[in-house]
This record gives structure tokens, sequence and C-alpha cells, in this order.
């Protein structure tokens, strides 16, 4: 722990190593887990041993994480504001559609874990891309980077969630981690210094200056490519296409009490289609700058 306590002072004296609740380490050494079965396979596989990390909560209150390296061991620092502060703004939310209480508490408590669990294979996608040690100047480059990173995460737990949970679970499980990048990114905009123009919306996409400045997308572009991601197909006996999109917009609609008048379809604003063409060729250009574990890529 001093190592990771001296780390966390050199790269920000703010914040401090010391969130210790029962619930948030057993939820780290759910990742630990998962990260270490996954080093296991690759190995076993491809006969590669991709680098492990250290996982840490800080004080931090604002809904943010970022992985680095020193002295040849990778550190992930996370802020407490991704489950406290998270879970108090979910239970403001209006839950119509859960009718029982002690439901709508494990529901949130679903939507905590899988939005904690985002945000560490992000950050750990953040090391197995290179993208920690390729230290990339370029605002075009950081942004085509953390868009990897969510995919990378997206895929992942996506593919963790298929092979863990029952069939008949696979719908109601993704709609849950989508909802959870969702509201955590929600929650976020409002109190996120790169997105404090947020009611702008066309503005923030189009305006150069703003472009030129931000080494982030905006959360509103990456939900939207992550729900690109949810056209889900399923090979078994028959094929069959997973109503999660479905599923996640009637949520929504009940959360945030949208009626069927005001519904609107994204996909017809071209600045969307405008941000995924882009996102699209960006991601082809850092994986050209960037060395990767023996070639590996480890989503698309």
């Amino acid at each position: 722990m001093d190592k990771a306590e001296k780390c966390l002072e050199r790269r920000n004296n703010k914040r401090k190593i010391y969130y210790r609740t029962e619930k948030g380490y057993n939820l780290v050494n759910q990742a630990q887990e998962m990260i270490t079965r996954e080093r296991c396979v690759v190995l076993d596989e491809k006969q590669i041993l991709i680098p492990g990390c250290e996982i840490w909560f800080t004080d931090g209150e604002v809904i943010d994480a970022f992985a680095t390296k020193e002295n040849e061991t990778y550190y992930m620092f996370i802020n407490k504001a991704i489950i406290e502060e998270q879970k108090e703004y979910l239970e403001k939310l209006n839950w119509k559609f859960l009718i029982d209480s002690g439901i709508k508490e494990e529901y949130i408590d679903s939507l905590i874990e899988y939005g904690l669990y985002f945000v560490i294979f992000h950050e750990y996608a953040h090391i197995l891309c290179g993208h920690v040690e390729a230290n990339l100047e370029d605002h075009e480059d950081k942004k085509a980077e953390e868009c990897e990173a969510d995919m990378f995460s997206m895929d992942y737990l996506i593919n963790f969630l298929l092979h863990t949970k029952e069939s008949i679970e696979w719908s109601s499980e993704i709609e849950k981690l989508f909802l959870a990048i969702y509201f955590m990114m929600e929650n976020s905009q409002a109190n996120e210094y790169r997105e404090f123009y947020n009611d702008k919306l066309i503005q923030n996409y189009y305006d150069p200056e703003r472009i030129e400045k931000r080494d982030h997308p905006l959360n509103a572009q990456r939900i939207i490519y992550l729900y690109e991601m949810l056209n889900i197909l399923i090979v078994d006996e028959k094929v069959q296409l997973l109503p999660i999109r479905e599923g996640i917009i009637n949520k929504l609609k009940i959360v945030k009490n949208i009626s069927e008048n005001r519904d609107s379809n994204v996909k017809n604003y071209n600045v969307i289609n405008d941000f995924i063409r882009q996102l699209k060729q960006s991601l082809i250009n850092i994986r050209k700058k960037i060395p990767r574990i023996n070639g590996l890529i480890f989503c698309e």
C-alpha cells in the first residue's frame, strides 16, 4: 500500500487512499479474479503473459478513475464516488417499473456493480492497449483512446455475462450493464469540467475551438457508440437478435417519464453518424501509432 500511496501522491496529491468498505473491496476482489482469469486464458491459448495491475480506491468525490505505471507496476485508482455518489444519484430516480422496494434496492446495487466493473475494465484497457505507456499528446488520439477503452470494457463485460449468466437472463443483465453506464455518465456529465457547456449539444459537437480543446469524447458521444454495440445475435438452435435495445428504451422512458409522442429516433441526427465515422477512423489511426502486445487486438 505504501508504494501505491506514493504513486498516487506523485500524480495527484488531492486524492488519498483510504476507502475501505467491505462491499467496495468485495467488488474489487471480484474484478481482480476476472482479470486473473483472462490473463490465464491468454497465457494458455496464446502463450502471452498480459499485465496485471493493483486496484485501489481513493477518497475522490467525483466520478473518475485513472491508470498509470510506476517501477514496472501498473496501478488503477478509482474514486469512491463511483460507488457512493452513484448510489445516491440512482436512489433519487423514479424506478416505477420496479414495484417491490426490495427489488429496487437489489436492482440499484446491480447497476453500481456493473458501473464499477465498466470503469475497472475501461482503465484496464488503457493498460492492455498500450495507452498508458504511449503518452500520446494529440487530443484526437486521446479521444480515440477513451473510445477504444470503452469498447474493450463493454465487449468484455457483455461476453462475461453471456458466459456466466443463464440464457434467460442475458437480455435483462445486459440491459442493466448499459443502464449502469448510461446513468453513471449522465451523473458525471453535470459535474465534468470537460462538459461544462453540455446544454448546447450541437455546438459541442461542431465548434472547432471546443473540439480542439477536448481530450475526451462527450459522454453523450460515448453512450451513443456503446448503444450501437448492442445488436447482439445469438446462434444456437436458431439465430435470434436479443431485444436489448427495446428493453433499454422502454425503461428509460419510464424512469425519465417520456411519453410516446415525445419519442425521437437518434439515428436521424447526422451529427451522430458523423461522430461514429470519425471514431472508426481515429481508432484505426491510433492502432497504427501504439504498439500492441505481440500484435493482440482486444476489440474491434
